[in-house]
């Protein structure tokens, strides 16, 4: 059944985002296990962010887990951020800000998909 509200839709596009980010870091580790050893940090923080990535995509695909997934990611986001910003990778700093925006927007439209269902409106998703 296909999604029909904006929300369903951009969680969607976000889960087989997160999804894919999930399997390209657990498969090509390397990089991301190099980096956190420059920075001093655990390397086995690589594979955690991307079973994290992957356990939030697929919660990004229940509406009742949206909202708690967005947040999951969000957070695992800024740490990714922080990591990027110290490790001087611009490139890699702006694909996690544009993540970090991706997921709140995907938190405004759920927000309003409440706001809208506790008002009487019929906003339901076909994927929850």
């Amino acid at each position: 059944m296909l999604p029909k509200a904006p929300a369903d839709w951009l969680a969607l596009a976000a889960a087989i985002l997160f999804a894919t980010l999930s399997f390209s870091l657990l498969l090509n580790s390397e990089t991301a296990v190099l980096k956190l050893a420059v920075l001093g940090w655990p390397t086995w923080l690589a594979f955690a962010t991307g079973v994290i990535q992957l356990a939030g995509a697929l919660s990004l695909l229940v509406v009742r887990l949206r909202t708690p997934a967005a947040l999951l990611l969000a957070a695992l986001g800024c740490g990714q951020l922080i990591s990027n910003f110290l490790y001087r990778d611009f490139q890699a700093l702006s694909e996690s800000a544009l993540q970090i925006t991706l997921l709140v927007l995907i938190l405004v439209l759920e927000n309003r998909r409440r706001e809208g269902s506790g008002k009487g409106g019929n906003q339901d998703s076909a994927s929850g």
